[in-house]
């Protein structure tokens, strides 16, 4: 096999000769090679002399006349074992200095390589190179190998390609920050283009964005589509234009807001603001906590506890849904006690509040238990109510229907009623219960909600 001399001169910065370094000469595109064989290794070393030289005997790229090769020429220091020399080299078919031949891993000339080489070399290496590193080249990679594709369908727009390397058959990559540093598709700026600065042990894979605020910038946060505005502490957002401020919020799809702790918001337009909320769907909005908002323009009015959905509106949002309300309390005594969504005070949102000029169908069921002998009840109802152009005018409308079938004989003295409260403009169930007998009281408040 031909091969050629390159002799290699290391000084340090007095001029002083480097004795005893490590250098090497590793061959890129081995594997291309069709018309002649390449060395039995790719990659030959040496140690510098007292004059700080090494001579490496290496096939010359001259010779391949089908794909263009190169060597990188590497050395480390014999004391600190630092990267003291990082170039790239066309090795011509006759003895040289590295010094005539060497060009930095960007394709920038530095020796005097003729400018065919320089040429070939420079379609390989252009723009592959570190700017961040120390003397702007590459840092030497022992376990990946790069490359740059531009045959179809990458003719426009190129791909450049880091792979593992190594014998084994399956081997793993990481790309690690170190500490709490973030993962990025872009370096921070302050503008639109690079967006601000990420949050602590943030993923951000968005490479598209109109302020600089569309990044993942809360603590252990994820982005991934464009635009999209993550802040809150360990949120997720997929999609696009989507707002996820509220702490481990969710957010999938298209100009959805997730505002609520722990809330979650899937489709688009959707938002979820009340904590441990959920919206799904186009418009839909679930401002209570602890309730859901599902399907096309429905609104669970911020009332906790509320469950809506709909399938279309008349002409304005919520106007025709269905609701569910999981209302509840416990009684100590005769005092009729409101059933609330978060099992205490009666709230505009805590109970089935109606808007203004909307009528209400409604079926309501009971059941109570006395948490010391067992004793329960159970009470279903039905009926209708309305409320006008404001909280005073809401009334019930003809005489709700109450089925009382099921109960035990201590619970005789128990009962419910459904009323319209003018002050709060809603319809309540208002337990009352027995002196000295602790009652804990559930209710399923389902209403048919039209506008």
């Amino acid at each position: 096999m031909t091969t050629v001399n390159v002799t290699v001169t290391l000084q340090d910065a007095s001029l002083d000769a480097v004795v005893g370094a490590r250098v090497s000469a590793k061959l890129f595109f081995p594997e291309s090679l069709t018309d002649f064989i390449a060395p039995e290794s790719s990659e030959v070393t040496g140690t510098t002399d007292a004059l700080g030289q090494v001579v490496l005997a290496v096939w010359p790229n001259a010779l391949n006349t089908t794909v263009t090769t190169y060597y990188k020429f590497r050395a480390w220091h014999p004391t600190t074992k630092k990267q003291i020399l990082n170039v790239c080299a066309f090795v011509p078919n006759s003895n040289c200095n590295l010094e005539d031949i060497s060009e930095d891993c960007r394709g920038t000339t530095s020796g005097s390589t003729g400018a065919a080489e320089s040429a070939a070399l420079a379609a390989h290496i252009a723009n592959a190179g570190d700017p961040h590193s120390a003397a702007g080249y590459i840092t030497g990679l022992s376990y990946f190998t790069e490359s740059r594709t531009v045959t179809a369908p990458n003719a426009t727009v190129p791909v450049h390609a880091l792979t593992a390397l190594g014998a084994e058959t399956n081997i793993d990559a990481v790309f690690a920050p170190k500490g709490s540093g973030a993962i990025s598709a872009q370096i921070a700026d302050g503008t639109a283009t690079g967006g601000n600065k990420r949050g602590a042990y943030s993923v951000d894979l968005q490479t598209s964005r109109t302020s600089a605020a569309q990044v993942a910038s809360g603590s252990y946060s994820f982005a991934s589509g464009r635009q999209n505005t993550v802040s809150g502490t360990g949120a997720v957002s997929f999609g696009v234009i989507n707002s996820c401020t509220g702490d481990y919020g969710f957010s999938a799809g298209t100009g959805n807001t997730c505002s609520g702790t722990r809330s979650v918001t899937f489709g688009q337009s959707s938002s979820a603001a009340g904590q441990y909320s959920y919206a799904r769907g186009l418009f839909c909005a679930a401002g209570g906590s602890y309730s859901e908002a599902t399907g096309n323009r429905c609104l669970d009015r911020a009332c906790d506890g509320k469950r809506v959905y709909a399938a279309t509106y008349f002409s304005a949002f919520g106007d025709c849904q269905l609701g569910t309300h999981a209302l509840s309390n416990v009684t100590t005594d005769a005092t009729p006690t409101i059933l609330t969504g978060n099992g205490s005070s009666a709230t505009t949102t805590t109970v089935p509040v109606l808007p203004d000029n909307h009528a209400y169908g409604f079926t309501v069921k009971v059941t109570a238990r006395d948490i010391s002998n067992g004793d329960a009840k159970r009470w279903t109802f039905e009926g209708l109510v309305a409320r006008g152009a404001n909280a005073a005018a809401t009334a019930l409308i003809g005489t709700p229907t109450k089925t009382t079938s099921w109960a035990s004989a201590g619970a005789a003295a128990w009962d419910v009623d459904i009323v319209a409260n003018t002050t709060r403009g809603s319809v309540e169930a208002q337990f009352t219960g027995e002196i000295g007998k602790t009652i804990h009281v559930i209710c399923r408040f389902d209403t048919e909600e039209v506008g």
